[in-house]
């Protein structure tokens, strides 16, 4: 799931440069205000050049945006999904394969299951075809209820569904003895609130181990990553460093956590751990002597800021809203320099595939998830001594990543005694 870039903050996915000279804005303007807050140093002559020749000097993650571009880029940062039933596709045979499937998505809450090949959408094939392809987004107006022809193990039904807008859960996590295993699933607004909404009723005294999983997480906002960096972070230690063009600015551990008291902690991650999970994971490397587990991640150490008429009056013409500009590096512990490198793992693990058991076609998955929203070890346990095998990862899907994680940490650790030996 890889949605998330962020408002005066951190984005993974490199967008395609594409500054046209916006017809009816100030352009003397946005290369004035360039020209001032663009991380990088430009050419002595960068007043001087047109908006085109001056993008030749820019990185690949600052572009000019459609108002559209950051309503949509907004709602991402909130969490929200709009107008969509919730699923991620590749291509299947004779349709679109489901991939993944979205926690809170109508799709989720219908029964819809991973490798579920939809063939046909109101008998229209076409419109999966462009969503398949990238040629056009697989959206209608929420509450648009459609039927689904879907394939699944041999046979076909339909499957009515309504598109709707939801919010996904920027945060889900697991207890296991003395283990808290935390999935942070996207650095979105409110993960900070919500991290300590859900672990309120722990005792911190109670666990010995913490667990952080920030696997396929592409970053988000730079205030949710550094406020859930600070729950960790000692009481006046360096949470991160940002290099603006002309000054260094620190983030301060500035809050006395209820979970800095020194203890274990292994963060799971990968290459497409980014930006904001970049600066989290490397803040706790240098600041708490975290234990990084995974591979190396991707190596993305700037900050951008959407620029729009508020910061630059005359900015928008035709077709043109705004500025998302890089404008600070940004070192996670105050030292890290990652941008371009990553940051290596403590321990190379890559997990292993997981054998999951066979449902019957017809078995009502959606009634498990609407009844068990949150699943504990005892729903998994029950849910597998149906018979069927492991189902649970069939019903619950990405929910049960933290249990996920806890079994890999304990996998990489064995790994690494055998390999010590």
């Amino acid at each position: 799931m890889k949605h998330v870039t962020a408002i005066l903050a951190l984005a993974f996915a490199p967008a395609i440069i594409c500054l046209p000279a916006p017809s009816h804005a100030d352009t003397t303007a946005i290369k004035q205000f360039i020209n001032e807050h663009y991380a990088d140093e430009l050419p002595k002559n960068a007043g001087k050049m047109s908006l085109r020749q001056l993008r030749r000097h820019f990185d690949s993650y600052t572009q000019i945006m459609s108002q559209e571009e950051i309503d949509e880029r907004e709602l991402a940062f909130a969490g929200v999904v709009k107008n969509s039933f919730g699923v991620n596709l590749g291509v299947g045979n004779n349709g679109a394969r489901v991939l993944s499937i979205m926690p809170n998505g109508p799709a989720y809450f219908a029964g819809v299951r991973e490798e579920d090949v939809i063939e046909r959408m109101d008998g229209d094939y076409r419109g999966l075809l462009d969503a398949m392809v990238g040629a056009g987004p697989l959206t209608r107006p929420t509450g648009t209820v459609v039927n689904l022809q879907i394939r699944r193990d041999g046979k076909v039904f339909t499957q009515q569904i309504k598109f709707n807008t939801f919010e996904l859960d920027p945060v889900t996590y697991a207890v296991s003895g003395r283990v808290l295993s935390i999935r942070i699933n996207r650095f979105s607004q409110g993960l900070a609130q919500r991290f300590k909404t859900i672990t309120a009723w722990i005792d911190p005294k109670t666990i010995d181990t913490l667990i952080l999983d920030v696997r396929g997480n592409p970053g988000g906002l730079r205030d949710e990553a550094v406020e859930l960096a600070e729950q960790f972070i000692p009481l006046g230690d360096t949470i991160c460093a940002f290099k603006f063009r002309r000054e260094t600015t620190y983030s301060i551990s500035k809050r006395v956590s209820r979970w800095r008291d020194p203890r274990p902690i292994f963060i799971l991650q990968d290459g497409e751990s980014a930006s904001g999970s970049e600066l989290f994971a490397g803040a706790l490397l240098v600041r708490c002597h975290a234990v990084l587990i995974g591979s190396t991640t991707y190596g993305k150490g700037r900050m951008q800021r959407i620029i729009t008429e508020k910061d630059v009056p005359n900015i928008a013409g035709d077709d043109v809203a705004g500025l998302y500009m890089t404008i600070a590096f940004f070192l996670p512990g105050g030292t890290l320099d990652i941008d371009e490198s990553g940051i290596p793992p403590s321990i190379e693990f890559v997990a292993p595939h997981r054998e999951v058991g066979e449902l019957p076609h017809d078995f009502d998955v959606a009634k498990w998830r609407r009844r068990i929203q949150m699943p504990e070890q005892r729903h998994i346990d029950s849910a597998n001594a149906l018979g069927y095998g492991n189902i649970a990862p069939i019903i619950w899907g990405e929910r049960l990543a933290p249990y996920h994680a806890i079994n890999d940490v304990r996998l990489a650790l064995l790994e690494q005694r055998k390999s010590t030996k």
